[in-house]
């Protein structure tokens, strides 16, 4: 239940720590790379149309607090100017607010993705270089809550279910030296509506 979502996100951080100060980004003529990143996210206000099979008004939406994010992914250069990656994770938020809740004690949204990437940069020429990118793959949405109450319905414990995900990016990677670099980076992450059982 609760302990899931916590356990996911101790897991997630703990890794993110002892991979991101070692990440080995190599060069070009290695052809294979691997980078751990660490940011927030913001979730935009969602649609709710039923909560676990109870209908709800027209329009009721859950508003959410701004979250964190932890990525890694392995990759390959197939060219100078072209990878195709692996990359997981984890995203989560806690719910700030859902219309007409008459309680949303310590609710928690994440997601888990799974995506395969298409990215293109600029060849490494430069100490900055450009890229962009898109991926489609899955992701497990988890819902987590220690009290949420809407109507009659209460949900007390967790849940979760696989949808189909896809993303966008861009941004800038700086080079260190010739195995390592950092980077400022958007991404646009969305996913198909997940529906849970109670």
């Amino acid at each position: 239940m609760k302990r899931t979502l916590k356990c996911l996100i101790v897991l997630s951080v703990a890794s993110g720590f002892s991979v991101i100060p070692v990440q080995n980004i190599q060069g070009q003529e290695n052809h294979f790379y691997a980078r751990g990143d660490i940011g927030g996210q913001w979730t935009l206000d969602t649609r709710v149309e039923r909560f676990f099979g109870e209908p709800l008004p027209p329009g009721t939406k859950v508003r959410f607090e701004p979250g964190f994010r932890l990525g890694f992914t392995g990759g390959y250069y197939v060219t100078d100017w072209f990878s195709a990656e692996a990359q997981t994770g984890v995203m989560a938020n806690r719910v700030d607010w859902i219309g007409g809740a008459s309680r949303v004690d310590e609710v928690y949204f994440a997601n888990v993705p799974f995506l395969l990437n298409a990215r293109f940069q600029c060849p490494a020429k430069c100490r900055v270089t450009p890229y962009i990118g898109g991926g489609l793959g899955g992701s497990a949405s988890v819902i987590d809550a220690n009290h949420l109450v809407i109507g009659s319905t209460r949900m007390h414990g967790s849940d979760s279910t696989v949808v189909f995900a896809y993303q966008a990016f861009g941004g800038f990677r700086c080079r260190i030296n010739e195995h390592m670099g950092v980077g400022i980076e958007y991404r646009y992450f969305a996913t198909t509506d997940p529906e849970w059982r109670a």
